[in-house]
């Protein structure tokens, strides 16, 4: 019997995704975590049309934090994805994460008729833990605040991040935050939060660029 189409377009995904097969740049990232129980999270960006950087999160195996693969251990899984790999499709190799820490400053309103309970810090905690351990996470501050608001007796809460303050002719590594008051935009000044996704940044002597 000739297998019609639709089932061909249903099935045949299915069977690449049990095969272990990379089709895709998130297959890199899949077989990445299923290869080693420890990886916590991984992601991937393209340096080329023919090669894919892949970075990981690993876990120590006797505690909480984290450790590093070892030159074997990265050459034994580019070898081991290149061999599912079919013709043509981009080559891999891993790169080690780079620890980020952030600072939070949170400021909680309590209710008029509600106490705020003794485990707050251990509740707000809890909702950090969502962005602890991630690779280039999305540190969404209104969020956390609506999360915060939430928990019994709070009835605001605001988040600031920790930001060095702007000085002019000063240079900046990758991953710092600095606050920039008064930047003229249009007609009206603004407070601007600037987040360093360069190597290095070397401001101006007026405004930051």
């Amino acid at each position: 019997d000739v297998e019609d189409k639709e089932h061909i377009r249903l099935a045949a995904p299915i069977y690449h995704e049990t095969n272990n097969v990379v089709r895709a740049r998130k297959d890199y990232v899949k077989y990445l975590k299923q290869s080693n129980p420890l990886i916590l999270d991984a992601n991937d960006k393209d340096i080329n049309p023919g090669l894919i950087a892949l970075t990981y999160l690993k876990k120590q195996e006797s505690e909480s934090a984290t450790s590093l693969l070892t030159e074997q251990e990265k050459e034994a899984y580019v070898e081991s994805i290149m061999q599912i790999c079919p013709d043509g499709v981009a080559k891999a190799f891993i790169e080690d994460p780079i620890r980020v820490v952030r600072s939070l400053a949170i400021t909680l309103w309590q209710k008029t008729n509600e106490n705020i309970p003794a485990t707050i810090e251990e509740d707000i905690d809890a909702i950090l833990d969502n962005y602890r351990d991630k690779l280039a996470p999305i540190l969404d501050l209104e969020q956390i605040e609506h999360d915060i608001e939430q928990l019994p007796g709070v009835k605001i809460a605001r988040v600031d991040i920790g930001a060095k303050e702007y000085m002019p002719n000063t240079k900046y590594k990758l991953y710092d935050v600095v606050k920039v008051p008064n930047v003229l935009v249009g007609n009206h000044y603004e407070d601007w939060t600037i987040y360093c996704g360069g190597v290095q940044a070397q401001t101006a002597s007026i405004e930051p660029d």
